[in-house]
């Protein structure tokens, strides 16, 4: 009977009826009391709706059951960050690479510190791993420390696993930028504005956004655009492509982080 129910349940939230899953989800949990799993739907379901108390007093059943359960730990840390409650959330992201040892969630602890602007302690961290992301944000706390060829030498050597991923061109280019190496700035704005061209046609206010596209070639052509203004540009197109993501994931579904 509890496989029906469950059944039931997601097929209710994977067509949005969040309500409806809800009281289907009660009753799966009124045969199997002690399930976490069913918890934890429980309240992201009640996250979906908008009723943010109740799922967080639903994850702190769990946590009290269980202080380790990753899933658990993971919404607990979202929370914060929704709230800007960032001490919190880096040692809730904390907590959780202590039972993961996953790259992923290391990772997940730098982007929190450098929110606080906590470098020296990403310097000091002991790691080993020789994840992409990891040293991303380690060059990224280096490149906020005003310490560009460290940032660098570390970026350099991750180079080819991120030739496309954004974040690391921009990073790259500011880099290049205000260590004097306007050359290799350059190149790789183009890479960028090469690799971004397509993507951006969706983002909201596209006629805009491409008619201030128009005017940086042509200002190009005529030698009048500086590196500094295009990396700005880019910085705002960049952030403008996480605005619409970050949309897409409140209208769509639930803003789950990847592990």
């Amino acid at each position: 009977m509890i496989k029906d129910l469950l059944q039931e349940a997601f097929a209710l939230k994977a067509s949005g009826r969040y309500k409806h899953a809800i009281e289907i989800f009660y009753k799966a949990l009124e045969l199997d009391n002690s399930s976490s799993e069913l918890l934890l739907e429980i309240a992201d379901l009640y996250d979906r709706i908008g009723n943010k108390e109740k799922a967080l007093s639903y994850i702190e059943q769990i946590l009290d059951k269980d202080p380790t359960h990753i899933d658990a730990l993971k919404f607990l840390k979202r929370v914060f960050e929704r709230k800007e409650a960032w001490q919190e959330a880096e040692q809730t992201a904390k907590n959780i690479y202590c039972i993961s040892h996953n790259s992923a969630d290391l990772a997940e602890i730098f982007k929190l510190l450098i929110k606080q602007n906590k470098f020296d302690e990403i310097f000091e961290f002991k790691f080993n791993t020789n994840d992409k992301y990891v040293y991303l944000e380690l060059a990224r706390a280096y490149y906020y420390k005003k310490d560009f060829q460290k940032a660098l030498e570390i970026l350099t050597k991750i180079q080819p696993q991120m030739t496309n991923n954004q974040d690391f061109l921009l990073l790259l280019g500011q880099c290049y930028y205000y260590s004097n190496q306007k050359e290799s700035c350059i190149e790789i704005i183009g890479q960028f504005e090469a690799k971004n061209a397509e993507q951006m046609k969706s983002v909201p206010n596209m006629q805009q956004q491409e008619k201030s596209r128009e005017v940086m070639k042509k200002g190009d052509s005529l030698g009048q655009i500086d590196v500094d203004t295009r990396l700005r540009h880019i910085e705002k197109e960049l952030e403008l492509g996480k605005s619409r993501q970050k949309m897409n994931n409140r209208y769509n579904d639930y803003d789950r982080v990847p592990d």
